[in-house]
């Protein structure tokens, strides 16, 4: 699957009431256990909103999701890599997270698999438990998603885990003038951490950690800006940023990005400014229906986040 439509199927709109009713629910188990749906029930979050750190934190839930979806079908029948939630259910079962250890059975379930360097990952962790039981579990998928097709698909959780957090902050925008501005807002930031992605896509052209490191950059926008509306209720004018000072660095972050880059990261870097001024009006009257007169500030403020994530790409300081 390419980053674009890997990209596309992600970031459908933030906003989650046209979606498709539908519950996540834990899968069915020996042991009596009460089903728990994701944030909101009208979407499909995945297992990943019940790890460690997610929407909806849930070890019990987080284990039979995943034993669920590797129930689907054989375990790497044709000797190959095991996806992600096999290789998450071979965790959990070594750490003992939701439900007892049992190290002899995640080794069972992986043994038909290709010992790439994430199976090699987990077998490892699976010895230093059983030396020691108090060894650090792992808590997220980044720890042993090595290969290139798991890694892509832990930060695909991480995205649709920030889909989750966005879901549960849209019911606190319930006015009629904070929830349609909520939406739009959420609607252009999708749009705009699609098309910072895809300079990253086009940066690492013929590579093959071209989907990864476009995911990543989607997931770093998204996380920022969840961040950011944790504290919007709160927020007050940041007189630090200097609107001067931001310019520059912009300018120093598109030289570098573009510096002996190919045409199609030109074209993809103007996308992003078109999509990112959009985004940044739909912000700012997200703010302003909370804070009067805040449009300024928060221009500014934006901007300066937008100069900052854009200097990481192009490795200025």
């Amino acid at each position: 699957m390419t980053f674009r439509s890997a990209a596309l199927a992600l970031l459908v709109c933030g906003c989650v009431q046209h979606a498709t009713p539908k519950v996540t629910v834990a899968a069915a188990l020996p042991r009596a256990q009460a089903p728990v749906a994701v944030p909101e029930p009208e979407e499909d979050f995945g297992c990943g909103v019940y790890a460690k750190g997610g929407a909806s934190e849930n070890p019990e839930a987080f284990r039979a999701c995943v034993r669920r979806a590797v129930m689907e079908e054989p375990v790497c029948e044709d000797g190959g890599s095991p996806d992600l939630a096999t290789l998450e259910l071979a965790v959990v079962m070594i750490d003992g997270r939701g439900g007892p250890p049992d190290i002899a059975g995640a080794r069972s379930l992986l043994a038909a698999c290709f010992r790439d360097v994430a199976v090699e990952e987990v077998l490892a962790h699976a010895d230093a438990k059983e030396k020691n039981p108090q060894a650090p579990p792992f808590e997220t998928c980044d720890q042993f998603a090595q290969t290139t097709f798991a890694s892509l698909a832990c930060l695909t959780e991480h995205v649709q885990n920030e889909k989750a957090w966005l879901a549960r902050q849209r019911r606190s925008f319930g006015s009629s003038l904070e929830r349609p501005a909520f939406d739009a807002a959420a609607r252009a930031a999708d749009a705009w951490a699609m098309k910072l992605g895809e300079v990253d896509y086009a940066r690492y052209a013929g590579g093959t950690m071209r989907n990864s490191a476009a995911e990543a950059r989607i997931f770093e926008a998204m996380k920022a800006r969840r961040e950011r509306l944790d504290r919007i209720r709160a927020w007050s004018p940041n007189t630090s940023t200097d609107e001067a000072t931001t310019r520059e660095q912009l300018g120093r972050a598109k030289r570098a990005i573009l510096e002996d880059a190919e045409p199609e990261v030109k074209k993809a870097l103007d996308a992003e400014e078109a999509a990112w001024l959009a985004y940044r009006d739909a912000e700012v009257a997200l703010y302003e229906t909370l804070h009067a007169g805040a449009r300024t500030s928060v221009t500014n403020e934006l901007a300066a986040a937008r100069a900052e994530m854009l200097c990481e790409m192009g490795g200025e300081p």
